[in-house]
């Protein structure tokens, strides 16, 4: 179930930058995700090559 961890980074992330900027509440998080979008970039690098 890694999505959920990638989730979880992400939301840590938003939530970081929110903080160091003193903002109040964090509205929206867009994700781009390509069709062969992966965690690791030797996946995506992998799979392009077919």
């Amino acid at each position: 179930m890694h999505e959920m961890s990638i989730l979880s980074n992400v939301m840590d992330v938003a939530l970081k930058y929110a903080k160091e900027n003193n903002a109040r509440e964090v509205v929206s998080v867009t994700l781009v995700v390509g069709e062969l979008a992966a965690s690791r970039p030797w996946i995506a690098y992998r799979y392009n090559k077919r």
